[in-house]
């Protein structure tokens, strides 16, 4: 008997492959790859953007590092 582990548990690379799994069985309740980047575009640029600032913030610390206090 083999153990299951929750979905929470899998890399992204096991979960995309789950998906996948799904969508070629015809599961209804997996959306179509367009469909679900169409609902969640607003959170990816949203994540997008918050990634972009953080690495702006962190070379704005660099450069105000760099002047005397």
């Amino acid at each position: 008997m083999t153990t299951q582990t929750s979905f929470v548990e899998r890399t992204a690379e096991e979960k995309s492959a789950w998906v996948e799994q799904q969508r070629a069985l015809g599961n209804k309740k997996i959306l179509s790859k367009r469909d679900w980047f169409k609902k969640n575009e607003v959170s990816i640029r949203l994540d997008n953007m918050e990634k972009k600032q953080d690495i702006m913030n962190q070379k704005m610390d660099l450069i105000m590092s760099k002047f005397p206090k």
